[in-house]
């Protein structure tokens, strides 16, 4: 039997849920929030992708609007996402698809129901999570309940343990904190790549704005517009007083003249905080 799903391409790394139909006849659920696609979560998709062919990243938008959570940004923007997970899709020879189901909908499934809406909707043969997942109506689920409930239905439970960097579990918290303290040397450690900002271009102001997703603290730093090779250095001033009016402001380097409207900036180094 096989499970049609919607997607919005049908290549690795793309959002499940609008588009054309995909067949899976069977898939491994690596379900989580996800927000700063960490070398952690790589970890848990190479775990995955030993175990299937077909390695869904499970997500559920939506939660903080339900729960009367404080809104706040994403770590990774959303082009990012998409870029990042078909890059790990080819690294692990895997296809890699990035699913998203409304919190509300799933949100008073206790958790059994919710294993077999897994197992039912996406044709699911293995889960793999975080030792600290927890899943199903108040968070009732936890990993040893994720395990009785697998064994039940033949389906595999893979529970990997949190990866360490300096003796110090790497998180998308970890990651948050060390946007604060302007420590990029130390985020791109744990992501595995540079910060990047993604925001509107302004050419005759020379500021991005409207950023898509989380910055560091206020400050001058050295950056890059990720369209170009290293020999286009940058510096900038974050402007980070409000996450939500949070801005950069081009204050040395040349630009070249193919950058759009659209731009990702990656952030490097802090020179000068503020």
């Amino acid at each position: 039997m096989t499970c049609s799903k919607r997607v919005e391409e049908l290549k690795s790394g793309t959002s499940l849920h609008s588009g054309i139909d995909v067949q899976f006849s069977e898939s491994v659920i690596v379900p989580g929030k996800f927000d700063a696609l960490h070398l952690g979560h790589r970890e848990l998709l190479q775990h995955a992708s030993a175990l299937g062919d077909t390695v869904l990243v499970m997500t559920f938008p939506g939660m903080a609007e339900v729960l009367g959570w404080q809104p706040r940004k994403p770590t990774c923007s959303s082009r990012q996402r998409g870029e990042i997970l078909n890059a790990w899709s080819e690294e692990l020879s895997t296809n890699i698809y990035a699913v998203q189901i409304p919190f509300s909908e799933i949100r008073s499934l206790e958790p059994k129901e919710f294993i077999e809406f897994v197992v039912n909707d996406f044709n699911t043969s293995a889960i793999v999570c975080g030792n600290d997942w927890r899943f199903g109506y108040k968070a009732a689920g936890d990993v040893n309940m994720l395990k009785t409930i697998c064994s039940g239905k033949s389906l595999v439970a893979d529970v990997v343990g949190a990866m360490s960097l300096d003796d110090e579990p790497i998180s998308s918290s970890r990651v948050r904190r060390a946007l604060d303290d302007g420590d990029m040397e130390l985020v791109q450690r744990l992501l595995g790549r540079p910060h990047q900002l993604c925001g509107r271009f302004d050419r005759s102001k020379k500021v991005v704005s409207d950023l898509e997703n989380s910055s560091p603290r206020t400050g001058l730093y050295r950056a890059s517009i990720s369209s170009c090779s290293d020999d286009c250095p940058l510096i900038v001033r974050i402007d980070r007083n409000e996450e939500a009016t949070a801005c950069i402001e081009i204050v040395g380097g040349d630009l070249p003249e193919d950058v759009g409207e659209t731009v990702d900036v990656n952030i490097h180094q802090l020179l000068e905080a503020k």
